[in-house]
């Protein structure tokens, strides 16, 4: 890193109430303060945005923020985010946007109470990291057991939802890491399933009160769980 004019950072969360400025906020005026400020010559560190609003809000800014730095701005930057989504970005702008992880892995030992640990290796691998751990780290918070399941699964409704309306979003996953992983949605599925789904997608996207929405829904989830089932892991991935 050569010498910079500036080193501007959002990274954390912290509120001031007493002066009517909540988490969000706070998270929104650091980053504002950083794009009118930055230059080229500014070296730039952001951990995390977007967490304080709806996931799509949230992306939306995260976006935003991280293609203003990287296309207009033109500043070395550090930008760390839970959207995986947001590694197209390398594509959109190659050569100045280069997408890496830190590595982590489940541990083989168990940890206290037979929960299995999780082992942080600390070292960057280029491309973006090709799981989440958030449902692992929940369970080594001591989450009751049902909490971590029905989370599990929620996780792996949502990510077949995408799988099928958005063909998987970010590529986050070799082939050869797919291949070790449950199958994807797409080789599990009967003709008459898949149409299921796209129907299901048509129906929420038609839907006009909450109730229909719901209905339609359902119906996803009950294809996906019976994919699920005749699958060797009992979990279908969104490869």
């Amino acid at each position: 890193i050569t010498v910079r004019d500036a080193v501007q950072c959002r990274v954390g969360a912290v509120d001031y109430l007493s002066s009517g400025l909540s988490t969000f906020m706070v998270e929104m005026l650091e980053s504002s303060a950083i794009l009118h400020n930055a230059t080229p010559r500014s070296f730039v560190i952001i951990d995390e945005l977007g967490r304080g609003t709806s996931t799509f809000d949230g992306f939306g800014i995260a976006w935003a923020i991280a293609e203003e730095l990287a296309a207009r701005k033109h500043c070395q930057a550090l930008f760390a985010s839970h959207f995986h989504e947001l590694c197209e970005l390398e594509g959109r702008h190659p050569g100045a946007v280069c997408n890496v992880h830190v590595t982590a892995e489940p541990a083989e030992a168990a940890g206290a109470g037979g929960t299995p640990g999780l082992k942080f290796l600390y070292k960057l691998a280029n491309g973006p990291s090709r799981r989440s751990f958030g449902v692992h780290v929940a369970q080594l918070a001591g989450m009751p057991k049902s909490v971590v399941e029905q989370a599990r699964g929620k996780a792996a409704e949502l990510e077949a939802f995408r799988d099928v309306t958005m063909g998987g979003g970010a590529n986050v996953k070799s082939e050869e890491e797919n291949a070790n992983d449950a199958p994807a949605l797409s080789s599990c599925l009967s003709a008459a399933e898949r149409q299921a789904l796209l129907s299901a997608v048509a129906a929420v996207q038609s839907a006009d009160d909450v109730s229909e929405n719901s209905e339609a829904l359902s119906a996803f989830a009950d294809v996906v769980r019976t994919v699920s089932a005749r699958t060797d892991a009992g979990v279908v991935s969104a490869a």
